[in-house]
């Protein structure tokens, strides 16, 4: 019991420090023009984070498996309310020559996609949100299920894939490729940690890679930054397949580059980068690990790795400590999802993968993004507690039963 609680306050200062990075990231990137609010928002943010991870940590282990299927409908819903507006905005576009997202309630449009829904004061994207969701159904499920099920096509691999796919449908139906990419690694993560066999994971692979590979193709824009990727060194005309002569646009990635290259190993100081203004867009949000290498260098960049290797490290060893086969899946899930979405990001940032709107995970700037794993990490400290009670309650218990030896 001792040994979890440790593990415990490790893993929250872990989490507290890379909220603190966030935080320093989002006020070295704002503070010169002269606008606090989008610090102020991190801060209420990262705040309201850390109420719901207390909150999700408290819930009793039986109500979050049964609240599951419900929390899955809802985000599903929303998920779907979304592919609606975006596939009728985009018939209304090309055929009748208006905007229909503009007109629907609650939709909210941003660079030519509605992937938002407005209530009241706060703007939410269901799409985070679908991480928390489908980790903590997927690990519920398999939780409550035998060796020879999880085993087989039916049960461990038809039913959870299906509701998984019919996710990544809606998500990909809201124009959010990359958050479809990682709802796809995630869910093979957690039927790889629930021992789903091998050859059926591949063969499932194969069949999303190949689906992957039509949807770039089929959309211009997607293709362009595959085109981009495979050329980010060129900046001659390229061909793209099915179109005229394009010129590779590769400003953001060039200036990201320059911003780390320039950090050094010490880094220029906090408040001290000079590109993070104007030549680097969405500095505070996908490209934040270029001002984090710019003023903060090699070190500050090495520091962020070194805290997402050992939150893997700590949810693991939770995950070890826990005698319910349910709260390990979400342990070991939570924990190889976050390094696995950091190491996407930086990777995006430093040109070894095409550009996405992948976020970093605690430290970009973003509501629905710190929220969804502000909850993800709930989830571990829930299986933590859980455990601590368990340990707890076996102790009485052995307490209780005192042997009383025999006279003769």
């Amino acid at each position: 019991m001792e040994k979890n609680r440790f593990l415990s306050a490790a893993l929250a200062l872990t989490v507290v420090s890379l909220l603190a990075i966030g935080i320093i990231a989002v006020y070295s990137t704002t503070y010169a023009k002269l606008d606090n609010g989008m610090l102020y928002k991190q801060i209420v943010w990262v705040a309201s984070g850390i109420v719901m991870a207390l909150v999700v940590a408290c819930i009793p282990k039986n109500l979050l498996a049964r609240s599951s299927k419900w929390i899955l409908v809802v985000i599903g819903l929303a998920l779907g309310y979304l592919m609606v507006v975006n596939v009728g905005n985009a018939l209304t576009t090309k055929f009748l020559k208006f905007s229909l997202a503009s007109d629907m309630p609650l939709a909210q449009v941003r660079n030519g996609a509605c992937r938002w829904l407005s209530l009241g004061p706060i703007t939410v994207q269901p799409a985070e949100f679908a991480k928390f969701a489908l980790i903590l159904f997927l690990s519920c499920y398999y939780g409550m299920r035998d060796t020879a099920k999880v085993e087989s096509w039916k049960d461990g691999l038809i039913i959870p894939g299906s509701v998984a796919f019919l996710f990544m449908a809606l998500i990909l139906g809201g124009r959010s490729l990359s958050n479809c990419v990682i709802t796809c690694l995630l869910m093979f993560l957690v039927m790889y940690f629930a021992g789903v066999k091998l050859r059926m994971l591949m063969a499932t692979v194969s069949i999303l890679i190949l689906a992957g590979v039509c949807v770039i193709l089929l959309t211009p824009f997607r293709r362009q930054r595959i085109v981009n990727y495979i050329h980010h060194n060129e900046n001659s005309e390229v061909v793209v397949i099915g179109e005229r002569k394009k010129t590779v646009d590769n400003y953001q990635l060039d200036r990201s580059i320059c911003a780390i290259g320039s950090g050094g190993v010490t880094g220029l100081g906090i408040g001290q980068g000079r590109l993070k203004h104007r030549s680097i867009p969405e500095s505070h949000t996908d490209f934040v690990f270029a001002v984090i290498g710019e003023e903060l260098g090699f070190i500050g960049i090495s520091l962020c790795i070194f805290l997402y290797i050992l939150f893997m490290i700590l949810s693991f060893a939770i995950a070890r400590q826990c005698s319910d086969r349910s709260s390990a899946l979400m342990c070991m899930a939570v924990g190889a999802f976050l390094p696995l979405q950091a190491m996407m990001n930086m990777g995006v940032v430093c040109g070894l993968f095409p550009t996405t709107g992948v976020t970093a995970p605690l430290v970009s700037y973003g509501g629905s993004s710190i929220a969804s794993i502000m909850l993800c990490v709930g989830l571990v400290f829930n299986a933590s507690r859980q455990q601590n009670t368990d340990d707890q309650e076996d102790d009485e218990r052995r307490t209780e039963c005192v042997i009383v030896p025999s006279g003769k």
